[in-house]
């Protein structure tokens, strides 16, 4: 009898033994799963003004996996992660977001086909930017050829292209289910940066989680505004012109000065022609906002 129940116990200590041992297993690989989804972040596909602070991001929160305690306190650091990497636009969505504003901008002109032509003929010069100071060269020398082909003002900037980028960036994160626990987003997921996380998370995750690193915001400096300019152009204007060389601006000047001729005794005809003038044409120009980014 005596031998049954130390026999017993050894089985259930045995049990405990073995159960800690498998949870302590498990913690362990979701935590190597959440490392290795951050490390498969590559801070290449970044633009060069980006690249420090997606090095910081990824430093920052794998030292928070490394001292994360269970699977849902790894998955709400992993969870952090993403959205604060969605803050980021990539290279390829800046680049991508630049050409389609460009496009946008010269839609419904009268050259719009001419201007994409024109657009396209740049692609592989945009494609090579590694940096937005290298894309800004472009942008300016482009848009200026644009808007003298167009008769369109066409403005555009990195800046412009990355505010679009990571605007569509926040509205994309998808919703966190409050009932669903999954250890990790997948690397695709991480490379494009859309969080599987949501910025509604459960408030037990809003008030456990604590980022240190610095939010990317956009600061307008001088709103957008409109300006109207001046252009000369070429119009053709009626005028009248007799016989005897005079020209008059209408009609009825014209036909007076042939009936004074008349009863002078020295009778001239008119006749109407276009005259090419030189004219000073108002246009609207849309001054774009001048505004930054800064990490706060």
């Amino acid at each position: 009898m005596r031998r049954s129940k130390i026999r017993k116990s050894i089985i259930a200590v045995l049990a405990m033994v073995l159960s800690l041992a498998l949870l302590t297993a498990c913690g362990e690989s979701a935590k190597d799963k959440a490392i290795d989804k951050i490390k498969d972040v590559t801070v290449s596909d970044y633009m060069e003004e980006d690249q420090d602070t997606i090095k910081n991001l990824k430093k920052e929160y794998q030292d928070k996996i490394e001292k994360a305690k269970g699977e849902d306190k790894i998955e709400d650091v992993l969870n952090d992660f993403d959205e604060e990497i969605a803050q980021v636009a990539t290279r390829e969505d800046i680049l991508k977001a630049f050409k389609d504003l460009l496009n946008k901008q010269v839609k419904g002109t009268k050259k719009e086909e001419k201007a994409k032509d024109l657009i396209a003929s740049y692609e592989d010069k945009i494609d090579a930017c590694k940096s937005n100071k290298e894309l800004d060269k472009i942008a300016k020398e482009l848009s200026k050829k644009l808007t003298d082909l167009t008769g369109k003002t066409v403005e555009i900037s990195s800046k412009n292209a990355e505010k679009t980028t990571v605007k569509t960036s926040s509205r994309s994160t998808a919703s966190k289910s409050s009932g669903t626990k999954k250890t990790a987003t997948s690397s695709t997921s991480v490379k494009k940066h859309t969080s599987s996380s949501s910025h509604a998370s459960s408030s037990s995750h809003k008030n456990t989680s604590t980022t240190s690193a610095k939010k990317k915001v956009w600061v307008v400096d001088t709103p957008a505004h409109t300006e109207t300019r001046y252009k000369t152009e070429t119009v053709y204007v009626t005028k009248y012109k007799c016989g005897h060389g005079y020209i008059f601006d209408d009609y009825e000047a014209a036909y007076a000065h042939y009936e004074q001729a008349g009863e002078a005794g020295d009778p001239c005809g008119f006749n109407a022609f276009d005259m090419p003038v030189q004219q000073r044409v108002p246009y609207t120009v849309t001054i774009p906002a001048k505004d930054h980014w800064e990490y706060r």
